[in-house]
């Protein structure tokens, strides 16, 4: 590396770190040296978490004996096939070959070589050539310079980054409380609804007394899918054209973080694949059943072929976001996979679509149920900005204070 360092940082190799440990797998065939109690870690089992903090494997003390085990805290990094991949061990444990390993020494903080070998991961990928399989070996691998700043700087700067890890993880752990959340008022409210006391049998199973079941064909004006072939139309401005990659199954809002636009053809295809607001959209080939329901005020929109497009007759006793849900909990999801169409890839055709059933409770009742739904889909929303937010605030703390750009205060 040539670039120039800030005072009081030099280039050390991983080597002087500390002890760098490549993993190794025990015998399989002796079963003495399997299913004890110490963690056997292959990168399958590598998060997004700093730690690493279960394995789908364990070994015997027969079995770690064979090797070397790893303390806390030592750094693992994908060395052979997925290279860079790096976490923190939890606790004692081995790893398998495909890891190489750091046991720190007291000269350096273990929390700040991770973050620093994060952000200089990509100098794997450059030296692991050009093989079939990538690989870095123990040699290589040890001979990588990182940018090391004095030990006290080295604590700091994991803190601070640590802090801000703290915070990520707790984020995330408040979204799949509000997801679990969200899941089991789905399940609660639109099989029971709201207040009911009575209930019977349908070809939905057991819903409310006053609920009817009607086909999707039988409460829509129109139904239909896109057309193919509008690659030639694709364009740098005009109207969105909607993929299945644009619906998600975190909520019915859609989503375009990935946009196309198209100037559509004149006349009949691009009328019937124009999207109104309140249309219910369904993915219909590959992943089934993703559920998308166009808002009020939304901008031209056309649909593609894989997407089906459902234009409901009577939005004065039907709620489409009603629709949106119900078709997106499992009631709807176990219909689009009993009616997929036999072959070598999933599809639904139109005829199946049209004779999708949904339970229609009254419209007040649908509107207070979309309200609870959508309360807790919203909240998700805020959060997952939130998150968003975070990662991204510490890719730049991770640029600036790793490189030295910005020097912490060491009190």
């Amino acid at each position: 590396m040539s670039s120039v360092l800030p005072e009081g940082w030099e280039y050390r190799p991983i080597g002087d770190l500390g002890e760098v440990v490549t993993g190794f797998t025990p015998s399989t065939s002796d079963p003495k040296l399997w299913d004890g109690e110490i963690p056997f870690v292959s990168p399958a089992d590598f998060t997004d978490d700093v730690y690493v903090k279960s394995t789908t494997k364990k070994v015997s003390e027969l079995g770690a004996s064979k090797g070397r085990t790893l303390p806390k805290n030592a750094i693992m990094v994908t060395c052979i096939g997925s290279l860079g991949e790096i976490a923190l061990t939890s606790k004692t444990c081995i790893t398998n070959q495909q890891i190489n390993s750091i046991v720190v020494n007291e000269l350096h903080d273990p929390h700040f070589m991770f973050y620093n070998m994060k952000l200089n991961s990509f100098e794997l990928k450059r030296l692991s050539g050009t093989t079939t399989i990538p690989i870095i070996n123990k040699t290589t691998f040890s001979s990588i310079e990182l940018p090391v700043p004095p030990l006290p700087e080295q604590q700091k700067i994991a803190e601070v980054l640590g802090a801000v890890d703290d915070v990520i993880e707790k984020t995330s752990a408040q979204i799949k409380k509000l997801q679990d959340l969200k899941k089991a008022t789905m399940n609660e409210l639109l099989t029971k609804g709201i207040g009911h006391t009575q209930f019977k049998q349908s070809e939905l199973g057991t819903i409310p007394e006053s609920w009817e079941v009607a086909e999707l064909q039988q409460i829509s004006s129109f139904i239909t899918s896109g057309s193919r072939g509008w690659a030639e139309y694709y364009s740098n401005s005009g109207a969105l054209f909607i993929r299945i990659g644009n619906l998600t199954r975190n909520h019915i809002n859609m989503n375009f973080n990935d946009v196309v636009r198209v100037n559509p053809p004149k006349g009949g295809e691009g009328t019937r694949t124009r999207v109104k607001e309140g249309d219910v959209l369904i993915s219909i080939t590959a992943d089934l059943g993703i559920i998308g329901v166009v808002p009020f005020g939304f901008e031209e929109a056309y649909v593609n072929q894989h997407v089906a497009l459902v234009r409901l007759s009577d939005n004065e006793t039907i709620n489409p976001r009603w629709v949106g849900h119900f078709l997106s909990s499992f009631a709807g999801y176990r219909q689009f996979i009993d009616k997929n169409d036999s072959g070598t890839k999933a599809g639904l055709n139109l005829s199946a679509i049209r004779a999708v059933n949904i339970a229609i409770p009254s419209l007040s009742e649908q509107t207070k149920i979309v309200c609870t739904v959508d309360s807790i889909s919203n909240q998700i929303s805020a959060v997952e900005n939130k998150l968003k937010s975070l990662i991204s605030l510490k890719k730049s703390l991770m640029q600036d204070l790793l490189t030295g750009k910005v020097r912490v205060k060491v009190s």
